[in-house]
């Protein structure tokens, strides 16, 4: 078997190398803004204007490549939204595969973020259903890489049962944000953390026989 030469082996091992080089890069995640908007300054901006907008924060952080069944805000999703500002019980009810689920839990986590509500919680006709909002929460807040790049949540207590977690754009490190679990099988009752109860509740697939 003939022996490389030494341009030979030098073009190979540049090729090995290009090879490896092109596998890192392919396993580099792709940066969650484009360059521009990766400084600090863009990054306060964008917490700053999404903590006072729904639909900012719901347009910046939940591109439509996120869904498997992407559905456009529609007059139904905005009088949702609009609702969350009105003290009292609400009762939606709409055609099924409009985004209501969807918009509600996003609406949960940014009540949470923006501090308008320190203690939340979700209430199903099963603790199991009822938890499935607060892991789809949780996943958002570990997976999405537009709300870790931005927010940085980190999270304390993250169950079955409820979420303890704070921001890097809470002012204050202890200021911490609770979710809770509830169903027909576990009140709300003595479900208090730090001086408060749930101030907002997201109840969703509540019928029963």
């Amino acid at each position: 078997m003939e022996k490389f030469s030494k341009i030979e082996l030098s073009f190979q091992n540049f090729i090995e190398e290009y090879e490896e080089e092109k596998r890192i890069e392919a396993s580099r995640p792709e940066p969650p803004f484009p360059d521009e908007e990766m400084t600090e300054e863009k990054r306060q901006a964008r917490i700053k204007k999404a903590m006072a907008d729904y639909w900012y924060f719901d347009t910046t952080y939940f591109s439509p490549e996120l869904y498997d069944d992407y559905c456009e805000p529609n007059r139904m999703l905005i009088e949702m939204v609009e609702l969350v500002n009105i003290y009292g019980v609400h009762f939606i009810l709409g055609p099924r595969d409009h985004g209501k689920s969807v918009t509600a839990k996003k609406l949960l986590l940014w009540l949470a973020l923006n501090g308008q509500h320190k203690v939340l919680g979700s209430y199903a006709e099963t603790t199991a259903k009822s938890s499935a909002v607060l892991k789809d929460i949780w996943y958002t807040c570990t997976l999405n890489q537009k709300i870790l790049n931005d927010y940085n949540i980190e999270f304390y207590e993250a169950n079955s049962y409820k979420l303890t977690f704070t921001a890097s754009h809470f002012k204050d490190a202890n200021d911490l944000r609770y979710m809770g679990a509830f169903s027909e099988g576990r009140s709300v009752k003595g479900f208090i953390r730090g001086f408060g109860r749930p101030s907002f509740m997201l109840a969703d697939d509540t019928e029963n026989s």
